[in-house]
């Protein structure tokens, strides 16, 4: 059970909003100066199951509710999430994925937190084309699409295209997408399935 000082702070981290904070956040709102301080109130919090630690300087209230997507952007930099996830998101995909997944032009990686969250390496030059939704970032839905079919045509990963809304194939952004990519085994790829 939580002190009467950790539910005063608990209780003004809910005042302020505050799903996920940092050590500063908890600085600001509790007007503590010393880092020391600090870090052992955040200790007796995590000890005490009030919060849990995301990553080394990110926290998270116990019962708040964050969504997985702004998780996977926390856990590993930089990413916005992509592939499964956000085609499940835009439903082109119909299936619902239970592993968040994102793009990284970071190591691949899996990290499990509760849940899984994976990360799929990409080169530089195709980090775009993605936006801010609430606090996480994610893939366009022409974006999302591109990655998917990217890394079908590389044998990395394996989507069911006949179950999927193709729609977005059609659009000019999309085709602007795959021609900036200039890879013909990618454009061979997207012959052979009809897209482009």
């Amino acid at each position: 059970m939580a002190s009467l000082k950790q539910f005063d702070v608990y209780q003004k981290l809910q005042s302020a909003g505050l799903g996920i904070f940092s050590k500063h956040d908890i600085q600001k709102i509790c007007g503590l100066t010393n880092d020391n301080t600090t870090y052992k109130l955040l200790q007796r919090l995590e000890k005490a199951h009030v919060i849990e630690r995301i990553t080394p300087g990110s926290y998270k209230l116990k019962d708040a509710h964050v969504h997985d997507f702004t998780i996977a952007n926390m856990l590993y930099k930089p990413s916005y999430v992509s592939l499964e996830s956000a085609l499940s998101r835009y439903g082109i995909l119909k299936q619902f994925p239970f592993v968040t997944t994102s793009i990284t032009t970071a190591r691949r990686k899996t990290v499990e937190k509760q849940k899984t969250y994976e990360y799929a390496h990409m080169t530089p030059r195709f980090y775009y084309g993605f936006t801010r939704e609430n606090n996480y970032l994610i893939a366009t839905p022409h974006k999302a699409l591109f990655d998917a079919l990217y890394f079908m045509s590389k044998g990395l990963r394996n989507f069911p295209l006949d179950e999927m809304d193709m729609t977005v194939s059609r659009t000019q952004l999309f085709r602007s997408y795959c021609h900036k990519a200039r890879i013909p085994q990618f454009k061979r790829f997207l012959t052979s399935c009809h897209i482009l």
